[in-house]
């Protein structure tokens, strides 16, 4: 069995049909969000996202 010095922690969602929307996409960012504040230490951080219409919602760009 390999050890990791870093625990995985992660979580998955999904719509019934196994698609994603903006519900998600909000949750994820503000998830993403506070696992990588800590780490930043203040320093800006780069979010790359692709053109799915679910990361150009009103609350994900707001939080963004």
């Amino acid at each position: 069995m390999l050890k990791s010095p870093h625990s995985l922690n992660f979580r998955i969602a999904h719509l019934p049909k196994g698609w994603t929307d903006g519900t998600i996409s909000s949750e994820w960012i503000k998830d993403s969000d506070e696992k990588t504040r800590t780490k930043a230490d203040g320093r800006a951080r780069l979010l790359l996202i692709d053109g799915h219409n679910s990361h150009y919602t009103l609350e994900f760009l707001d939080y963004a």
